[in-house]
């Protein structure tokens, strides 16, 4: 790979919003959304079978946040939260 100009290993480069981006935006959306997996299939194939969908539905919507987070947000019970970023959502 050095032969062709490459790096032996991939360099990773962070979203631009993100916490470890160079953006202005990194100071107004300092929490990053990790999506969890579904559990009850592997792909897209199954996900709208009605046994699936209900075995799926016991934590749609549900937003798990560490607890030191939703404490330095006065956020230590369970409330409605928004999930958005400056492109919109």
């Amino acid at each position: 790979m050095a032969a062709a100009g490459l790096d032996a290993m991939p360099t990773f480069r962070a979203p631009t919003e993100s916490r470890h981006g160079a953006s202005p935006e990194k100071r107004q959306f300092p929490l990053e959304l990790l999506a969890r997996k579904a559990d009850n299939y592997m792909n897209s194939t199954f996900a709208n079978l009605p046994a699936h969908r209900a075995m799926e539905s016991k934590t749609e919507g549900a937003l798990e946040m560490h607890a030191d987070d939703a404490e330095a947000r006065a956020s230590a019970r369970a409330i409605w939260w928004r999930c958005g970023t400056a492109a919109g959502g």
